[in-house]
């Protein structure tokens, strides 16, 4: 994973209260102008009590949760 999106993701976590994240994973999503993602859940991470960090570059995001 880049150094930035490493720091980042450290970065963001850490003010979230999650000092001592250390991302071990990254994926990029490359979405045309109007494309949209739709609501998904996975099930695939190691570590169900560690962050999640989002991020959104060069366009803006609408971040949609379902009310569960």
């Amino acid at each position: 994973m880049p150094d930035a999106f490493a720091r980042l993701a450290h970065d963001a976590a850490s003010a979230a209260g999650f000092a001592d994240f250390e991302p071990d994973a990254c994926l990029v999503n490359r979405c045309l102008s109007g494309a949209r993602l739709p609501l998904h859940q996975g099930k695939n991470e190691r570590d169900y009590e560690a962050p999640i960090v989002s991020a959104s570059l060069g366009m803006r995001a609408l971040k949609m949760c379902p009310s569960t």
